[in-house]
């Protein structure tokens, strides 16, 4: 019965902390995860399951590791905020993978993305024909932003009130 009552005060303790080193980081970790934010989480999550469950390691030596992990952490994120040459190195930057209509191959290659991974997150977008694309870059967080050829874009109120003045003034 002793260990299940300190697998339970660890894993509230563990909770907590994860918590306070959420707001501590702040929710730009969480929207946009880059390379740093997930080798992050991954070593996060094996300390915090460490420190819930392995009544073996002691759980001041485990909250430790944590807090110096968590530490680095924001240390590194303060740090790619600051000098843009660390956050290229460490964040990675965004890639162009269609460009004027055509699929840079060389580009995806080096960032080992397929054409079936395109294809799937340019239909997330909503386009199912590729030839609609003028435009597409890979952000660093893994998210497709996607620029359609003109003739394909949706009409809004200013496109359309644009285009009909041009007209008027033709005529």
């Amino acid at each position: 019965m002793h260990t299940y009552i300190e697998i339970l005060w660890r894993t509230v303790l563990t909770f907590i902390i994860l918590m306070v080193f959420a707001r501590i980081l702040g929710k730009e970790v969480v929207s946009n995860m880059t390379f740093h934010d997930f080798v992050t989480g991954i070593t996060i999550g094996a300390i915090a399951a460490n420190l819930a469950f392995n009544v073996k390691i002691k759980a001041i030596d485990l909250v430790l590791s944590l807090v110096a992990f968590m530490a680095v952490s924001f240390l590194v994120t303060v740090i790619t905020m600051k000098f843009r040459k660390s956050r290229v190195w460490l964040s990675g930057t965004p890639t162009i993978v269609i460009e004027r209509g055509k699929i840079l191959e060389k580009n995806m290659s080096k960032i080992k993305y397929t054409i079936d991974s395109l294809n799937q997150s340019l239909r997330q977008k909503g386009v199912f024909d590729i030839r609609e694309v003028e435009y597409a870059v890979l952000e660093v967080n893994g998210e497709l932003a996607v620029m359609k050829k003109d003739e394909y874009k949706t009409v809004t109120k200013k496109r359309f009130e644009a285009s009909f003045f041009r007209f008027e003034l033709s005529h």
